[in-house]
């Protein structure tokens, strides 16, 4: 079940929320949670129902590992069985993330090398399986570290199955929900709550139903036309373009969906984005690109495998190692891999560089802002026909491409008409204006509006929590993105101050219709790019 479709927004989520508030408001405090457990449970096994046992039997032994994992009594014999426990923990967690998802990548693999043939046709890959079992590996380790005291069991299943960010996160970690979760703190509903709550799911389903799913439709079809021959200059350099929006709006739009129904629930999520395409390096990206992924990375592998505690070499190379490891958790594949490898190499440079303007003290070079700028997008939308080409052909097509290898732009012969007297410069420039197998792409020209409206809103205007940030006591805003806005035009910035939202009647409806028209002008319902991750 998607949170965009027809089923949630009218069906599942009203018979959840009216239950929900009739046991809040009564003081039914267990009952609730029990409520909010049983429909994520139906909400998960909406997909594919025989996995239901999968997370029921993780939960189960996770929690049951957490009792005898924490603190330890006396002694450094105790401590040591603390360390068996916690390592037999994460290694349980990662061999059923690795059966689940990588089998198929390791035995292809292994099965291309030696020619023994495995049979893998049984394997279904469970729902959102990356993500409660990070979840659940970061409960065990703070346990372990004594972070967290043992919480109780309808609280672990509801930490664990929490239906906004069960299917794609933002990682939330035990010791942010099991607090909000104590009788006299985890707050009743209030309108307050709701109209945040359904601002921020409005605006997520704006992301991802007029910009991810349009642009999706873009993307797919110049990576997919990628596999067979490189495409023209212009339609390689809209697909780069159109992928690198589609996966920020449909990712960051499932994040403030998720945010937004937690809010209503009364429930603090964290965001998970904060405009990463405004970075300056790359070390900046993964501060501001699935924040919660990269915190986990950080505190929960790089630390613990040494960080930077054992001189700059080993460093770099754990850098590598734990950005490698990320890429690979987005998917089972040798591209993943790549991409991770893309970043890995980017941040350690990016490293290097930092500490060699460091130890000179130089002063800023003029322009050298917007350099970085420029540079740390280029990467990162050239790692990410990596991460969207099905293999290295498709990848190598679109870089050919990109740098000229077809010709420039061909357009339908009947865009004369609507360039008129440019129509001769135009040519002059190469355009050519004819019909061929490449043209298709560019037939509905007011598709690639959406590419340019895309970089405005992603590169210029405010993000969710800064454009809600005098309502939002949770989040912390980029100064860099405040000063984008001082930049403005007077009117612009007049524009957006008329804008600001307000928790008021009006707002509430207006966001009611935003969504009631998306949801039912959509033809089809698109998954989300994380969504079997």
């Amino acid at each position: 079940m998607l949170f965009q479709s027809i089923e949630f927004i009218y069906i599942f989520f009203p018979i959840f929320c009216c239950t929900y508030v009739y046991l809040r408001l009564n003081d039914l405090y267990v009952h609730s949670k029990v409520w909010v457990v049983f429909s994520s449970l139906v909400f998960y096994t909406w997909w594919y129902p025989p996995n239901l046992l999968v997370i029921l039997v993780s939960m189960g032994v996770n929690y049951a590992l957490g009792t005898v994992v924490g603190t330890p009594t006396k002694g450094a014999q105790s401590d040591q069985s603390q360390k068996v426990f916690l390592t037999f923990g994460v290694a349980l967690n990662l061999a059923a993330l690795a059966y689940y998802k990588y089998w198929f990548f390791i035995t292809e693999n292994i099965t291309l090398a030696s020619g023994y043939e495995f049979s893998t046709s049984n394997i279904v890959l469970p729902l959102a399986i990356s993500f409660f079992t990070f979840q659940q590996i970061a409960f065990l380790v703070d346990r372990y570290r004594s972070h967290i005291s043992m919480p109780k069991f309808i609280d672990y299943l509801f930490f664990v199955t929490f239906f906004p960010q069960l299917i794609a996160g933002p990682i939330v970690l035990s010791k942010e929900i099991f607090p909000q979760l104590k009788e006299k703190i985890w707050r009743k509903p209030n309108w307050f709550d709701v109209s945040i709550g359904l601002t921020l799911f409005s605006l997520g389903v704006f992301k991802k139903i007029l910009f991810g799913d349009h642009l999706g439709d873009i993307a797919d079809q110049i990576f997919g036309a990628a596999s067979t021959e490189p495409q023209l200059l212009f339609v390689s350099w809209i697909g780069v373009l159109a992928f690198s929006l589609q996966i920020y709006f449909d990712f960051s739009g499932y994040s403030d969906m998720a945010v937004g129904l937690g809010r209503i629930l009364g429930l603090s999520i964290p965001f998970n984005f904060n405009s990463p395409y405004k970075a300056t390096s790359i070390i900046e990206f993964w501060r501001r690109w699935h924040i919660t992924l990269s915190r986990f990375l950080r505190d929960y592998v790089y630390i613990p495998i040494g960080g930077n505690r054992n001189g700059v070499a080993l460093r770099y190379f754990n850098i590598a190692l734990v950005m490698v490891l990320g890429g690979l958790w987005h998917g089972a594949g040798w591209m993943f891999l790549l991409w991770g490898a893309i970043h890995a190499f980017g941040i350690v440079i990016n490293h290097i560089w930092r500490n060699w303007r460091k130890s000179i003290s130089s002063s800023p070079i003029r322009g050298e802002k917007a350099f970085s700028w420029v540079l740390t997008s280029g990467v990162v939308m050239f790692s990410w026909i990596f991460f969207r080409a099905d293999d290295v052909t498709t990848a190598q097509n679109i870089i050919l491409g990109m740098f000229g290898y077809g010709d420039v732009l061909i357009l339908p012969s009947h865009y004369t008409q609507y360039f008129g007297k440019l129509t001769s410069l135009l040519q002059y420039l190469g355009v050519e204006f004819k019909y061929t197998d490449k043209t298709v792409y560019l037939v509905q020209l007011k598709m690639y509006l959406f590419i340019p409206i895309g970089l405005l809103i992603v590169y210029i205007l405010p993000n969710t929590q800064e454009y809600l940030r005098i309502y939002l006591d949770d989040t912390k805003s980029s100064a860099s993105s405040h000063k984008i806005i001082a930049h403005l035009p007077a009117f612009l910035h007049h524009v957006v101050y008329q804008c600001r939202w307000r928790p008021n009647s009006a707002w509430g409806l207006i966001c009611a219709v935003v969504i009631i028209w998306l949801t039912l002008q959509s033809n089809t319902v698109k998954s989300f790019v994380y969504f079997e991750f």
